[in-house]
Order: structure tokens, then C-alpha cells, then sequence
């Protein structure tokens, strides 16, 4: 959690030396996920694990982009799009998923909700990417040769938030936040062997957005 902000702190308003992607805003947020686990149908196996309710601390950073000089130049059916480089992780007791990926927001028209006289902009954001499950300890309760495993897994995101601003440059970001990824994770002890499946997550953040 640490490296997301030192690079909030630290990130120039130039991703790459040149200035080929140029960092037009950067947000910050930080909420609680609940993740949306599954187990095999393997007589046992719920009783043995810890967290079948898993919920995680979540930290989400985005980088939005300069669309008039990366891929909205060329894909044309997106530059009513504003591009962003995405890092999200969530962490809990027994283990780690770590995000990165592309993604592309757009606000609302201002008064699409019947709210044009108040400083808020609403927004939702699609985006694609990688994510990968670090295990810190085993998931199960009983850990007599106990063993585990997983991968990383392609992974789809929505957002949908909205700004309130609070001057030129900063504004508060609320957001939902969802996720969909394939974890498959084995798990064994000596009495039963199972697999562990982490399908979705779902967030709820609030931050900081600053303008560059």
C-alpha cells in the first residue's frame, strides 16, 4: 500500500521520459472490498475455511491521460473517452490481489440527473487488464498438510463515481467499484482437497482527484 503514495506524491505530470504520455489529472482513493468467493461442492470444505466472507482494504489509483496524445489519436470511436492507467490492490488477512490496466472514462452531460446547479460530475469507466492472487497464509482453518496454490487472471473493471470539486484543482472522488477476474485456487490437508474460486469484488472508495 505504501508504493501507492509515494508514486501520489512523487509521479511527475510526465509518465514517460519525452513527454508521450502526459498525466493530466491523478486520483487517489481508498475503501473497502467484498469479494465474492466460491467453493467446490466437496463435503468438508466450508467448515474449513477462515474467511469464506472475505473483505479487504482497497487502494485505487488512477493516472488519466492527455486523449490528444495517446490512443484516442487513433481510435477515433473513443475520443469522447478520457484514458487512464489503473492500479488498484486489495489486501486482506490471508492474501493480495494486485491490478494493473487500461481504462477509459467519460462523465455524464452536466444535468443528466436533474443536478446542474451543484458542483458534482458523475462518471462512469470501462477498463481491461491483469491481476494477480498473492497468498500470505493458507486460507484454511485446519492447516495440517495444508497446501495452496493460485495464478494471476484477465480481468474486466466498472466504475461509476462523481466528482465534487473543491477548487481549480482538486476534487473529491466517490466511487463503486467492480471487478471481474477468474482466481482458481487449490486447496488440501489431509482430510479433504478442494478448489477455492475468487470470481468478483465489489468496492466502495472515496479519495482525492488532483488536476496537473
Amino acid at each position: 500500500m505504501k508504493y501507492f503514495y509515494l508514486l501520489w506524491v512523487l509521479f511527475p505530470s510526465t509518465l514517460l521520459a519525452g513527454g508521450h504520455l502526459k498525466i493530466q489529472e491523478l486520483s487517489l482513493k481508498v475503501g473497502v472490498a467484498n469479494l465474492n468467493l466460491k467453493q467446490s461442492d466437496i463435503l468438508g470444505v466450508t467448515t474449513l475455511l477462515q474467511t469464506p466472507d472475505q473483505r479487504d482494504q482497497m487502494v485505487d489509483l488512477d493516472l488519466y491521460l492527455d486523449k490528444h496524445n495517446c490512443l484516442t489519436k487513433k481510435l477515433t470511436f473513443l475520443r469522447s473517452f478520457e484514458p487512464f492507467i489503473d492500479l488498484a490492490s486489495f489486501e486482506g488477512l490471508d492474501r493480495k490481489i494486485s491490478f494493473f490496466g487500461l481504462g477509459f472514462q467519460k462523465f455524464f452531460p452536466q444535468g443528466f440527473f436533474g443536478m446542474s446547479d451543484v458542483p458534482f460530475r458523475p462518471y462512469f469507466s470501462l477498463g481491461l487488464g491483469y491481476s494477480k492472487l498473492k497468498w500470505k497464509k493458507s486460507p484454511l482453518a485446519q492447516t495440517v498438510a495444508s497446501s495452496f496454490s493460485s495464478e494471476g487472471s484477465f480481468t474486466k473493471t466498472l466504475k461509476l463515481g462523481s466528482l465534487l470539486e473543491l477548487n481549480k484543482d482538486w476534487s473529491l472522488d466517490i466511487a463503486y467499484r467492480y471487478d471481474s477476474y477468474q482466481f482458481s485456487t487449490d486447496l488440501e490437508t489431509n482430510f479433504t482437497k478442494s478448489v477455492l474460486k475468487d470470481q468478483s469484488a465489489s468496492s466502495i472508495l472515496i479519495g482525492l482527484r488532483r488536476k496537473f
